[in-house]
């Protein structure tokens, strides 16, 4: 549960960010033959979501196999580990 939490905290600040620096402005490049191309950033609420969505999948992920570990040790290995 603190992995989930620390996640869901990470995805909302990277959600925030992004949404500050990135949202509404434009970016150009210069092609080959001299071309512009120019792109219009916009960060839209289902592109929060699934970022958010994949930064807690991502922290699920990442505590389930530590849990796992400690779950296996009997709790006299662990106090002493501790």
């Amino acid at each position: 549960m603190p992995a989930l939490r620390l996640s869901l905290l990470g995805g909302l600040i990277g959600a925030a960010l992004a949404w500050v620096l990135f949202n509404g402005h434009s970016v150009s490049t210069l092609g080959g033959a001299f071309a512009q191309v120019v792109f219009k950033l916009t960060v839209t609420r289902m592109l929060i979501v699934t970022g958010i969505l994949w930064a807690c999948i991502i922290g699920i992920v990442g505590g389930l196999f530590p849990a796992l570990r400690a779950a296996r040790l009997s709790v006299a290995e662990a106090l002493r580990a501790a």
